[in-house]
C-alpha cells in the first residue's frame, strides 16, 4: 500500500563493493586502508565525470545514482578499466578489486537517500560479479544496447536473497572484440532459426514455382500461316500430288497443267500460279 508524501522516481543506480575486503585487511590493515581510500577517490572522480551523484560509502561500497542508464554502465565501465590500470603494478594479492552492479528502476526518495527493491537489486547484481567485472539486469541491458563499446554475456535467471523474482543478470565483457555481442541471450537465440525458417520458406516457394514453369502445360504454337504472315493465304484444300486424280486418258497439255505448270513456268506448288493451273486441269478432266 502507497503512503501519501512518498517521493519516487526512475533511477539508474550503481552499487560498487571491494572483493576480498575482510583479507586485504586482516593482512595489512592500514595499507588496505589508504589503498582503498584512494581507490574510493577515484571511482567517485569518475562518477561525477559521468554526471552521476555518490549518495554515500560505507565502509568499502559506494552507491551512486545516474538519471541514465547508459552513462551509468559507461561510468561502471571507466571505473574497471582505470582501477584494472593502478593495479597492474601490485602483487596480485594485493590488489583491490570492486565489483560493481547496475540497475535500472522505480525508487523511493527520502531524506536525499534512495530506498526500494531497485536499490537491492543493483546490490544483489553487485555480489554475482566477478572481481573487477560489472553485471547488469536486464533493463539496463535493454536501454544501453549497442551504445558502448563493451559485450555482455547471459549469466542466467539468478534467484537472490529478498526478491521474491528471478533476475535476468548479465555481465559486461570490457574486451573491445566483444562490442556489441550479446552472447547466449534467451531471447535472441530465436531470432537465427526464424530466419532460417523465412529462407526455407522462400526457397521453397521459388523452386515450386520453377517446377510448375518448367514442366507446366505448354501453350499451343500459334498456326503457321499466322506467324508466317503471308500475304496470300492458302486454301483449306491441300495442293494436289502429281501421282493423284490424273486421268490416263487425259492427254499431255492438260496433265502439265494438271500437275502444276502455270503460266509463267512455274511448278504447282500451292502458289497462285499453281492454283490456277490446277482449277484448269480439273475443268478439263470435266469436258473430257
Amino acid at each position: 500500500m502507497t503512503g501519501e508524501g512518498l517521493n519516487r522516481k526512475l533511477a539508474a543506480i550503481l552499487y560498487a563493493d571491494v572483493a576480498g575486503y575482510s583479507r586485504l585487511t586482516g593482512d595489512d590493515e592500514e595499507g588496505t586502508h589508504r589503498q582503498l581510500s584512494a581507490h574510493l577517490d577515484a571511482v567517485s572522480a569518475v562518477i561525477e565525470g559521468h554526471g552521476g551523484r555518490v549518495l554515500h560509502f560505507a565502509d568499502d561500497a559506494v552507491l551512486a545514482e545516474f538519471a541514465s542508464a547508459v552513462t551509468a554502465v559507461a561510468c561502471a565501465v571507466d571505473v574497471q578499466r582505470d582501477l584494472a590500470t593502478r593495479n597492474e603494478n601490485l602483487v596480485e594479492d594485493r590488489r583491490v578489486r570492486f565489483r560493481i552492479g547496475v540497475n535500472l528502476g522505480d525508487v523511493i526518495v527520502d531524506r536525499d537517500e534512495l530506498y526500494g527493491d531497485s536499490v537491492n537489486v543493483a546490490a544483489r547484481l553487485e555480489a554475482l560479479a566477478e572481481p573487477g567485472g560489472i553485471c547488469i539486469s536486464r533493463k539496463v541491458l535493454d536501454e544501453v544496447g549497442g551504445k558502448l563499446d563493451v559485450g555482455y554475456t547471459f549469466v542466467g535467471d539468478k534467484t537472490v536473497k529478498n526478491i521474491d523474482r528471478p533476475i535476468p543478470v548479465y555481465r559486461v565483457d570490457l574486451m573491445p572484440e566483444r562490442s556489441g555481442r550479446v552472447i547466449g541471450d534467451p531471447r535472441k537465440r530465436l531470432a537465427p532459426s526464424r530466419n532460417i525458417t523465412l529462407a526455407g520458406f522462400v526457397v521453397a516457394v521459388v523452386v515450386i514455382v520453377g517446377a510448375v514453369t518448367f514442366w507446366g502445360p505448354k501453350s499451343p504454337e500459334p498456326p503457321l500461316d499466322s506467324v508466317t504472315g503471308s500475304a496470300f493465304p492458302l486454301p483449306k484444300k491441300p495442293a494436289l500430288r502429281r501421282s493423284k486424280w490424273i486421268p490416263k486418258d487425259m492427254s499431255r497439255r492438260d496433265r502439265l497443267s494438271l500437275v502444276g505448270t502455270d503460266s509463267d513456268g512455274g511448278k504447282g506448288d500451292g502458289s497462285v500460279g499453281g492454283i490456277v493451273s490446277w482449277s484448269r486441269g480439273c475443268a478439263a478432266v470435266a469436258a473430257g
